[in-house]
């Protein structure tokens, strides 16, 4: 079992303003009124971002592996083959193969580009080596790499 926001999705940043007035003797907190509160929260990329994630749940993967396949090499993420010799998947492609299978089943739904998405997402934030800020412009591109496909 693994929790889906384990795998350090980076998808969307939220900000409210408020701000911080200074007196002479004094810090006062001013805080917007609570509807500019609201209109700010609402404006914010995460309404557009889940709308995107239930787009990318509603289409089925019809062949998983070159879903992977076309993923990595597009994004240079990993090797998709072991070797030259070798046109298998390589150990990063069967655990993205395998995480997808197995969400799959546990969902008790087909393969479908979110579980695709999510399980490339967690082998990028557990198996490759990289900065978190890489590893969020990486996690970025693949999103948007994803959406582009469907």
């Amino acid at each position: 079992f693994r929790k889906v926001c384990s795998n350090g999705l980076h998808v969307a940043d939220t900000s409210i303003a408020f701000s911080v007035r200074h007196t002479r003797n004094n810090t006062e907190l001013v805080v917007p009124k609570m509807s500019d509160l609201f209109e700010k929260f609402i404006e914010n990329e995460y309404y557009s971002v889940v709308s995107k994630f239930r787009k990318l749940q509603s289409i089925k993967l019809l062949d998983t592996r070159q879903f992977v396949k076309d993923i990595v090499e597009h994004l240079n993420l990993f090797r998709y083959e072991c070797s030259d010799k070798n046109p298998e998947p390589s150990k990063k492609s069967r655990e993205v193969l395998d995480i997808l299978s197995q969400e799959s089943k546990l969902f008790n739904e087909e393969p479908n580009f979110w579980l695709g998405y999510n399980a490339l997402n967690h082998v990028l934030h557990t198996r490759l080596k990289k900065s978190f800020q890489q590893q969020k412009r990486l996690d970025q591109k693949l999103f948007n790499t994803v959406l582009e496909m469907v």
